[in-house]
């Protein structure tokens, strides 16, 4: 029985000997790049691993393609959620730029004119001149808001 052991070995060496070869990589004196199954013997090289045998079962190669295109689709659903959160991001800064900007120069009329020089619009449309205590609420309320909103705020 051993002798039919050793003689199938030797049959199936051959079919053994590609998934066990070994690559090189090597780069000559002229920069061009050559890959063998021989080592180089003047250059310095790479070894090189081949790449695994497709799997032969059908129903595994199925499955093995849809686990990447799951992972695929978590990645793309990933970037774009991040994509859709910076763009959220981006406009809400542009937002509080804005409100920033608006309550600043508030901030500015209500400090540089002060007593009744101050007119407001009415909700009839009619206009009045702002009393002191009117302008220093409104001053009050609008320092207020730049503190609350606008942390860089000068």
């Amino acid at each position: 029985m051993k002798p039919c052991i050793l003689a199938a070995l030797i049959a199936l060496s051959p079919l053994a000997a590609p998934a066990a070869a070994q690559y090189y990589k090597w780069v000559d004196e002229h920069g061009v790049t050559h890959y063998s199954q021989t080592p180089p013997p003047d250059h310095s090289f790479a070894k090189l691993r081949p790449a695994p045998p497709p799997p032969t079962d059908p129903a595994q190669a199925r499955q093995k393609i849809r686990a990447l295109q799951e992972r695929l689709d978590a990645e793309q659903n990933a970037r774009s959620q991040k994509t859709e959160e910076e763009k959220a991001a981006a406009e809400a800064q542009a937002r509080r730029d804005a409100f920033c900007k608006q309550a600043r120069e508030q901030l500015k009329l209500y400090t540089n004119h002060p007593g009744p020089r101050l007119l407001v619009s009415n909700s009839d449309g009619s206009r009045r001149r702002l009393t002191e205590q009117e302008r220093q609420a409104r001053l009050k309320k609008t320092q207020d808001a730049i503190n609350q909103h606008c942390p860089e705020a000068p």
